[in-house]
């Protein structure tokens, strides 16, 4: 009789441990998949906005996960020394250029403008950035559009031609990804910053 309540309090520990884990997983899964996981570069952006200040700290120069492919780890070798180089170098080309306001770039045009092999700068986007390169592209759309609102772009345009110009195919697409990384739509952006001006 003892034994069998050590045993089925055992089992119960045991399954609720495996409960627990399953759970844990699940909700670290959801916030990895979450497109709102752009949500935390909201203050980054507005910030940047205002005060013109460089901040795309979604690089790490430790690998954000563990390089464990063969091949990924033998050009960790190669390029390890001049991993922060390679992170300036993209910083300063996306501050200094539009590139991403043409439509249908790929990692491999990004990798011929930037004159990299694209195998490093995949590399750089799969173990040392916080977000993917299709995500990255995304932001700097964005951070372009905020930085032509806030230069009165639409005083004389619509907000129609404003995702175009940054490099969206629709203004669909523009409004999910503006609000994705802003937490506002486009309009609200507008609206509190015209606000913020008659204060």
């Amino acid at each position: 009789m003892g034994f069998r309540v050590i045993y089925s309090l055992v089992i119960m520990d045991y399954h609720g441990d495996w409960l627990t884990s399953l759970a844990w997983f699940i909700v670290f899964m959801m916030i990895l998949t979450s497109p709102s996981i752009l949500k935390t570069y909201i203050h980054r952006i507005s910030k940047d906005s205002e005060t013109g200040t460089k901040s795309n700290s979604f690089w790490r120069h430790k690998p954000i996960t563990p390089i464990v492919n063969k091949q990924d780890l033998q050009l960790s070798q190669k390029i390890n020394p001049d991993i922060k180089s390679y992170m300036m170098q993209i910083d300063s080309f996306i501050e200094e250029n539009n590139f991403f306001r043409q439509q249908g770039l790929s990692i491999n045009d990004f990798a011929h403008k930037l004159k990299m092999p694209k195998s490093h700068l995949s590399f750089l986007f799969k173990y040392h950035s916080e977000i993917s390169f299709t995500d990255f592209k995304k932001y700097v759309r964005i951070k372009n559009a905020i930085q032509l609102i806030d230069n009165d772009y639409l005083k004389s345009n619509t907000f129609d031609s404003l995702a175009k110009e940054v490099g969206f195919t629709t203004y669909n697409t523009f409004f999910i990804s503006f609000k994705e990384v802003t937490g506002k739509a486009p309009q609200n952006y507008l609206s509190a910053m015209e606000k913020d001006v008659v204060r």
